[in-house]
C-alpha cells in the first residue's frame, strides 16, 4: 500500500530498523542541508528505497516547521478544540534553531511535577505521577511505545506530537534525536514544547476523572467506574483515586482481561 505522505509503498522492515533510520535522516536534516543522495549514501547498509521512503516523510516535515513565524490558529498552525478558549490572546513566537527549541523542552518527569498544568485555582485533588501521566500521553496518542534492544520498549512522542508542533524527541544532549551509529551511544526521550503544554494536558482529562470519582459514594463502586475506562492506568493511581488497597486493585485488573491487567 502506497503512503499519501510519500507516494511510495511503505517498507517492511523491523520497527528498530525503521527507528534507526528516521532518527538518522532527522539527524542530517537538523546539522545542515542534506539531499536524498547524501542520506542515501551515508546509510549505505540500508535499502536505498527504504532510505527515499523515509527520507520524503522527514524532509517535508522538516521543511514544514522550518517556517519563520507561526501563529496559533493560523493557516501553518492547525487550531485544535484546547487553544479555542485561548484564542482572544493568541501569541505569535518565532521558530528558533533546534538547538534553542530543544533545549525549552520539557520532559514528562516534569510535566507531571507541575501542579499548576493539572489542577485550576481552588480545585484539590491528587497529581498524577510520571508514570500515570505516561500512560495518559499514550492512552491519548501524544506518545507510543517503541522497540529498544530486545525485550524492553520505550516512550518516543508520536508523529500527531512532532508534526503538530507539540514536541520532539531529543537525545540527552540536547543536540540530536540519535547518532548515526544507532541507539548504542544516545537515548532519545520525548519533551513537549511549553507554549503547547496546556492543550496537551487538557486533552488527558485528569480533572474530569477526580471530578467523576468525587460522585461515587463507595469505593467498590469508584473503582469499578475507573476499571471501565481507565484500566490502563498503573495501580498505585486507581488504588489512590478509588480509595481501595493495591492488593485489592491487583486483584481486580487481573480478573478482567490479560490486555487490561498491567501493573
Amino acid at each position: 500500500m502506497a503512503s499519501h505522505k510519500t507516494g511510495l509503498a511503505r517498507p517492511n522492515v523491523s520497527g528498530e530498523d525503521q527507528l534507526r533510520i528516521r532518527f538518522s535522516i532527522n539527524d542530517m536534516l537538523l546539522d545542515g542541508p542534506c539531499s536524498l543522495e547524501t542520506a542515501q549514501s551515508r546509510l549505505y547498509r540500508d535499502n536505498p528505497d527504504v532510505v527515499k521512503y523515509y527520507y520524503k516523510i522527514a524532509k517535508a516535515s522538516y521543511d514544514h516547521w522550518s517556517a519563520p513565524v507561526y501563529d496559533y490558529g493560523s493557516s501553518n498552525h492547525k487550531t485544535s478544540l484546547y487553544q479555542a478558549k485561548a484564542q482572544p490572546d493568541r501569541k505569535m513566537f518565532a521558530n528558533k534553531s533546534a538547538s534553542t527549541s530543544l533545549s525549552k523542552g520539557v520532559t514528562v518527569s516534569e510535566m507531571a511535577s507541575d501542579q499548576s498544568l493539572w489542577l485550576s485555582e481552588g480545585v484539590s485533588g491528587p497529581l498524577p505521577s510520571e508514570e500515570t501521566t505516561r500512560r495518559l500521553l499514550i492512552h491519548h496518542g501524544w506518545l507510543e511505545l517503541a522497540p529498544y534492544g530486545r525485550t524492553q520498549s520505550r516512550s518516543l512522542a508520536t508523529e500527531k506530537t512532532i508534526k503538530g508542533g507539540y514536541g520532539q524527541n531529543i537525545d540527552p544532549s540536547g543536540k540530536h534525536s540519535i547518532r548515526l551509529s544507532g541507539g548504542a551511544r544516545s537515548f532519545p526521550f520525548p519533551v513537549f514544547w511549553k507554549e503547547r503544554l496546556p492543550e496537551v494536558v487538557a486533552s488527558l482529562g485528569w480533572p474530569q476523572i477526580i471530578s467523576s470519582v468525587s460522585d461515587f459514594k463507595r469505593k467498590q463502586d469508584r473503582l469499578s467506574w475507573l476499571l471501565n475506562d481507565y484500566a490502563y492506568l498503573p495501580t498505585p493511581a486507581l488504588s489512590e483515586l478509588s480509595g481501595m488497597g493495591t492488593a485489592t486493585v491487583k486483584r481486580a485488573k487481573a480478573a478482567m482481561a490479560p490486555s487490561a491487567s498491567i501493573h
